[in-house]
């Protein structure tokens, strides 16, 4: 049986589209699926080709986007990338039929399916965590030990089935909180920053000294996070 680790649960009414709104992901945008799937496979997590592995995680629950852009997103410009209306986000939209988020380019289907690297977090669980293996006792025994050990391993397998398909909805809230905190923590523990483009001048602005003083904790705390 596989261990699906799921985080302690956290309360709040924060939405994806409200953090899109606010500009929380300033230092960490969301990524497209092709992105997503390569920063995995330099973790050693590897789930295969093209986006089929992902749209099945998202059909079971295990692992979902956190939003489907309806038109090309480009991101390292502005916050937020694209206008709010052109996206749709995971937890407000009920269909996990990827088809149903498909937009022409130049006449040809494109899906983008975004991903917040902070789902790195959970993507090995989601990888693994649709896999059972077979304990010998149960293909080995005779006949009436065979099928007692197959009923024990149903069980079992049942049981890490449900987590499994639990995953994305245990793992959200503090996925939300880590996108609100980003913005202020993040350039703190990789001493790196992103740069905008300020559409008034045209030049790359540093937005984290402005984040830095208009942060209050206690204010965020209180009105996000309670």
């Amino acid at each position: 049986m596989f261990l699906l680790r799921h985080p302690p649960p956290i309360r709040h009414e924060m939405t994806w589209r409200e953090l899109y709104r606010s500009g929380a992901f300033a230092q960490r945008d969301l990524i497209g699926s092709s992105s997503f799937t390569s920063r995995l496979r330099e973790r050693g997590i590897s789930l295969g080709i093209g986006d089929r592995p992902l749209s099945y995680l998202h059909e079971t629950g295990a692992l979902r986007p956190i939003a489907f852009s309806l038109g090309q997103y480009w991101t390292g410009v502005e916050i937020p990338a694209e206008p709010d209306a052109q996206v749709v986000f995971s937890d407000e939209a009920p269909s996990s039929d990827w088809d149903d988020y498909v937009y022409e380019v130049h006449d040809r289907p494109q899906v983008t399916a975004l991903y917040s690297p902070w789902q790195q977090l959970v993507a090995g669980d989601a990888a693994d965590g649709g896999r059972f293996t077979l304990p010998l006792s149960a293909v080995a025994a005779d006949e009436e030990g065979g099928v007692r050990a197959l009923g024990q391993v149903r069980l079992a397998a049942r049981a890490q089935q449900g987590r499994w398909q639990e995953l994305d909805s245990a793992w959200r809230p503090l996925l939300l909180v880590l996108v609100r905190l980003q913005n202020r923590y993040l350039p703190d523990l990789t001493l790196r920053t992103t740069l905008l483009l300020d559409p008034d001048t045209g030049q790359r602005i540093d937005p984290y000294p402005a984040e830095l003083q208009s942060f209050e904790a206690a204010s965020i705390f209180e009105q996000d996070l309670c």
